[in-house]
């Protein structure tokens, strides 16, 4: 009987090791090769200008500039033609499917509707819980703004209880500030250094927990100020929400929201992952007290009981509000998420910003005389007797104002949007469904 064999005669089992592996690589090299040239050569974005060689393949070289810094500036001048580029180009090829737009048309036709948000999003969930920032879906994202949008509207801000809350703190502020530049507070003659960014981090937080509590409930770090000393994170207490600053905020999400580096994030849990949890520890002990002080329990209030409003807090709007379609409350972990969401907002960006306007002041004294001098002639003399109407009302503050969020990067991460089911084109591109970009408006 005749038989029939795959290998050759005489083949050694060494051999055919050899040989399977030779196979097995030219197989995988040849595989390679074809995903490289389908990524540059027949890609729908094939067409589209990329800002590096590597773009088609990594987005590596986008994510090195996000953690350099340098990302919005290398975009910027590749967009204008200032990169080597022979032109301006409205789209740019960031990564594999990630594209940078920079044109009225397509920011309008983003921000128009449709656009959902992509899965980077995901990293600001706090608590294991979605927030109105995290969610993906536009739709959940507005019902969950209705709950307090009126909290932050021009008359929700104007309410005299939110009106006592800013007066009290800037009163705090402003009187350390004089005590510390007058003869007592000096030291040879001179103001002892202060770390600026600290007192109008202390301010904000102050402020806005007061905001979204109540005014018995927020924090007090503008109580820990002392004459004579710097005034440094840890001897006013900011240690505990040092993920809002930008620092140990870059070191969290940077690694959690670049797709590249996620690998690595999670093998090796950077320390922003430890400043995370005491964030979440600290907002965890504020919701607490304040549930205590409107005298409810936790049970009640994730139960059917309905809470004492108080003064109509944004997280007493929270408890008692109920979801228009689900018929369900908002848990414990989903309010505590949302709360952390609002308090880290604001956190570094309100700082930065007057830390800005402050130093341009100092350096431009006839710019602040004129700001001084509208607000002597427009504005009563006794502080306690402004409205935020009337603040409102000043030009050429608000000018300031205007200034020193233009200048700033008040939120200096790139939210990414997807594209559609049934793709869009903007300019001459053609973007199909699933590409993610973040339109830049500058």
């Amino acid at each position: 009987m005749t038989t029939f064999s795959i290998f050759p005669p005489g083949a050694t089992l060494k051999a055919l090791d050899v040989s399977f592996l030779q196979l097995t690589a030219a197989v995988l090299v040849i595989a390679w090769g074809l995903y490289v040239t389908f990524l540059y050569l027949f890609h729908p974005l094939s067409r589209v200008p990329s800002i590096h060689w590597s773009a088609p393949l990594s987005g590596c070289y986008a994510s090195c500039l996000t953690y350099s810094g340098s990302r919005r500036i290398v975009l910027y001048d590749a967009h204008t033609g200032k990169q080597g580029l022979s032109q301006s180009l409205p789209v740019l090829r960031v990564g594999p499917n990630e594209v940078s737009i920079m044109t009225n048309n397509g920011i309008r036709l983003v921000y128009g509707g449709g656009f959902e948000r992509s899965s980077w999003y995901e990293v600001f969930k706090n608590f294991g819980k979605q927030n109105m920032f995290s969610f993906k879906s536009s739709r959940a994202h507005s019902t969950r703004r209705r709950i307090y949008a009126m909290n932050y509207s021009k008359s929700g801000i104007s309410q005299p209880n939110v009106q006592r809350i800013i007066k009290s703190r800037i009163s705090l502020l402003t009187r350390f500030v004089a005590q510390q530049t007058s003869s007592t507070g000096r030291a040879n003659g001179k103001s002892s250094p202060i770390a600026v960014r600290n007192l109008f981090r202390a301010l904000q937080a102050d402020i806005f927990t007061a905001f979204v509590f109540s005014d018995s409930v927020g924090t007090n770090f503008l109580g820990n100020l002392t004459v004579g000393r710097a005034n440094t994170t840890e001897q006013l207490g900011l240690g505990v929400i040092d993920l809002f600053h930008e620092d140990k905020r870059d070191a969290y999400f940077f690694w959690e929201s670049e797709s590249p580096f996620k690998t690595f994030a999670r093998l090796f849990g950077w320390d922003g992952r430890a400043a995370h949890a005491n964030a979440e520890k600290w907002v965890s002990n504020l919701i607490s007290a304040h549930e205590n002080s409107m005298q409810t329990s936790p049970q009640g209030l994730d139960g059917g009981a309905k809470p004492r409003l108080g003064d109509g807090s944004v997280h007493a709007k929270m408890i008692a509000w109920t979801h228009p379609e689900k018929g369900r409350r908002l848990s414990w972990d989903e309010r505590a998420s949302e709360i952390m969401d609002h308090i880290e907002a604001g956190q570094d960006p309100v700082p930065a910003v007057l830390e800005y306007i402050t130093r341009r002041l100092s350096l431009h004294p006839d710019v602040q005389a004129r700001l001084r001098q509208e607000v002597i002639s427009s504005l009563p003399y006794h502080f306690g007797d402004w409205t935020y109407a009337m603040v409102d009302a000043l030009p050429f503050l608000n000018a300031t104002v205007l200034e020193g969020l233009r200048v700033v990067d008040t939120i200096e991460s790139y939210q990414r949007r997807v594209v559609p089911e049934g793709g869009c084109a903007i300019e001459d591109f053609y973007l199909p469904a699933g590409v993610s970009f973040p339109p830049n408006a500058e």
